[in-house]
């Protein structure tokens, strides 16, 4: 049975075989190619990922307070960040970080 996935990077990539031995942790495809413990095919954008998380995590805490509101529950999601400046950037006319203009965006988009 194959797995389908939406990311155009692996179509075409069977599994041939998996290895699970400590040390040799490793995918093989029916291509050959094979895929390592702490690898990845193909280039990842760093803050592609980090919106993606940020909007995934608005997300789940919207579902959330809409599920526990009523209860009178106050639903707190908390984001790790590498730096504060990604955040707060004071040398920044509006004082907002990337990572602060990425969360106000997808914000916005989620509660349309």
């Amino acid at each position: 049975m194959a797995e389908v996935t939406s990311r155009e990077i692996y179509q075409g990539y069977v599994v041939a075989g998996i290895n699970c031995e400590s040390g040799f942790e490793e995918v093989e495809f029916s291509n050959t190619q094979t895929v390592t413990k702490n690898s990845h095919l193909g280039s990842i954008d760093e803050m592609l990922l980090k919106r993606e998380l940020i909007r995934r995590t608005i997300e789940i805490h919207l579902q959330k307070e809409l599920r526990y509101i009523k209860r009178g529950i106050k639903i707190l999601s908390l984001f790790f960040i590498d730096e504060v400046a990604k955040y707060r950037d004071y040398n920044s006319p509006d004082q907002k970080g990337v990572y602060a203009k990425i969360f106000e965006e997808e914000y916005s988009r989620l509660i349309e």
